[in-house]
């Protein structure tokens, strides 16, 4: 990235603004103007709060300065629960303040995406008075899938609360030992997940924050080694910055800075001069965008602007993060090659496959044995492909786009084509891309598809369509159906028993001496092996073929009750999911029918 002036990094955040997916990052800077305590203020009446309860607040008050979340740690340690919800409620002045012209015009920049680690609801508050809140999904960290349904490429309209909300009090996130829970292997670990997701994968503008905060320290220190590989443009607005912490941020965050000055008063510093640069920030018509030049690509007739490249960068960079596994995940994986009139070939390792095949071929494989985990990675690797050339495309050359689907949301005639398309931010002509042979299709679960569908054959039909005009990979456990569409076979073996011996053996992991084989069979599957590398599965005195399984049970009911505080046998809930499945004779359940089943479960337990 080239380092830019005040006036060029005005116009390129003014044009970024203009683009959907730009989040703004808005900090307690911007809920300073409404009254609400800074970082520091916010100790302050901690201290103040504690004190009028009679208590010592001697060691906050010994750390505040130096240590603020090590203070803020032991002040939430001093108050109950329902005395530090009536803190959070004071500090955010909870029907009393009102939102400011700042909020008024951070909403009229035109990003429809935000991430605040403000407590308070102010930004609520302005687009309520707008008419537009019931628009806005509003995240915090409470919820695991909440988390996960605002990552997605297409994602607008959400207002992201990682540090919590003051309407629940119990999602408040303030010291040390909360931020942990968010990080590193903490229960809350999957807001983390997104907000790094978020950072990588979005164009970002934070607005609010001093380099000193706490907050921003926290969040950029956890991505610096990201960052520094990161060619997102990411910005932030901050007062009185000069030319040498702008390059330090540029240098080792990848953080752009635009700088304002303030004036110094006799009541502390005058940031007036933020509002007028905002309002200048705004674009009234979208429309007047500039012009875009096409590129040609390889085939005659397609195009790619300079606003659909850095779209399909974002895209790239949203797949590598969702499918990235631990580098430590690493095993022999091979493949049984069969030509496509079910000749046997040859045997081939995965990587290899993934590395040099750009032909369509069927993935088999039993259940575990890691189908969906080398589409990912056959995919991150795609996208890796992708993103370097949006980054640095070389002339006349145009690489294959990868598009991951699980069938498992299948649904009838047209679907393949809405579930393709629903992939890609807007904006980006894919259809015409597949008419030029520009993806390269990965569908999984093929067999998990509503049995009507493919009993009817509506699936395959638009199978074929696709597979005619580009690259498709189809993962099933079975390749019979398929059959007419004439790809060769690749089937995938379990990991080699002597890796998995030797594995054992290193760890210390005594073997049963009866039953070896079923009792390797299950570590042989990459399912298996992942969850014991993990940490995940723990073996028992005496080991037998299926103590693996009741090992990770076990881990789930341990998780389950440390997470929420309630006791849940886990076994018993996959038991009577398995009995229902069977009686309908199908493999597949709606997330909402483990939710059902769950609810009744911890009805009958609350009863006992």
């Amino acid at each position: 990235m080239e380092k830019l002036t005040n006036s060029q990094l005005h116009k390129k955040i003014k044009k970024a603004l203009t683009n959907e997916g730009t989040v703004l990052f808005i900090g307690s800077g911007v809920s300073a103007w409404s009254g609400l305590p800074s970082w520091q203020r916010l100790l302050d009446e901690l201290v103040a709060f504690i004190e009028n309860k009679g208590i010592s607040s001697a060691d906050v008050r010994f750390y505040k300065d130096t240590q603020p979340l090590i203070a803020a740690g032991i002040g939430r340690n001093i108050l109950n629960e329902d005395e530090f919800a009536n803190f959070i409620r004071s500090s955010c002045r909870v029907d009393a303040a009102k939102p400011h012209l700042i909020h008024e015009l951070i909403a009229d920049l035109g990003s429809s995406c935000y991430i605040t680690t403000n407590y308070d609801s102010l930004l609520e508050q302005t687009l309520q008075q707008r008419g537009l809140l019931e628009q806005y999904e509003v995240v915090s960290n409470r919820k695991a899938m909440d988390c996960a349904a605002i990552v997605h490429i297409r994602k607008k309209n959400f207002i992201f609360k990682p540090h919590g909300d003051v309407g629940n009090c119990e999602s408040i996130i303030l010291s040390a030992e909360q931020y942990q829970r968010l990080y590193e292997n903490g229960d809350k670990a999957y807001v983390y997940r997104t907000l790094e997701t978020l950072l990588l994968t979005r164009t970002i503008v934070f607005i609010g924050f001093g380099l000193t905060d706490p907050d921003f320290l926290h969040i950029i220190g956890k991505i610096k080694n990201e960052f520094k590989h990161n060619p997102r443009d990411h910005f932030a607005i901050v007062a009185d910055v000069s030319n040498i912490e702008r390059d330090y941020w540029f240098l080792n965050y990848g953080i752009q800075i635009l700088s304002y000055e303030t004036l110094h008063t006799e009541n502390g510093r005058d940031y007036s001069s933020l509002l007028p640069l905002l309002r200048s920030l705004i674009t009234k018509n979208k429309k007047n965008l500039q012009k875009a030049f096409p590129q040609k690509l390889q085939r005659k007739g397609a195009w790619i602007t300079s606003n659909q490249k850095l779209k399909l960068e974002r895209y790239a960079r949203y797949l590598i993060q969702q499918f990235k596994t631990p580098g430590d995940i690493v095993f022999p994986l091979m493949l049984k090659r069969y030509k496509a009139d079910g000749s046997y070939f040859d045997h081939v390792s995965s990587l290899d496959v993934q590395n040099t095949t750009s032909q369509s071929f069927i993935l088999t494989g039993n259940p575990g044995a890691g189908k969906t985990f080398f589409l990912r990675q056959y995919c991150t690797k795609i996208a890796e492909k992708l993103q370097k050339w949006c980054i640095n495309p070389k002339e006349n050359t145009f690489p294959k786009i990868p598009i991951y689907i699980d069938l498992k949301g299948y649904s009838g005639k047209g679907t393949l084509r809405t579930m393709i398309e629903s992939q890609l931010p807007e904006g980006i002509p894919i259809m015409d891309w597949i008419e030029n042979n520009k993806i390269i299709l990965l569908l999984d679960s093929f067999n998990e598809v509503d049995k009507k569908f493919l009993d009817n054959h509506a699936c395959l039909h638009e199978l074929k369509k696709y597979n005619y005009e580009n690259t498709v990979v189809i993962a099933s456990r079975f390749k019979e159906p398929l059959d007419n569409l004439y790809l060769p076979e690749y089937h995938l073996l379990e990991i080699e028993k002597d890796y998995v011996g030797e594995f054992l053996e290193q760890r210390g992991y005594t073997m049963p001496d009866r039953n070896q084989e079923e009792f390797f069979a299950h570590f042989q599957k990459p399912l298996f092996f992942n969850l014991l590398k993990q940490g995940k599965l723990t073996f028992y005195s005496d080991p037998n073929p299926i103590s693996p399984l009741w090992s990770y049970f076990n881990y789930l009911n341990t998780a389950f009750n440390d997470s929420f505080e309630y006791c849940l046998v886990w076994e018993d809930v996959f038991q009577e999911l398995a009995y229902n499945l069977c009686k309908k004779g199908t493999e597949r359940f709606r997330v909402v029918e483990l939710y059902e089943l769950l609810a009744v479960k911890m009805i009958k337990n609350d009863k006992k």
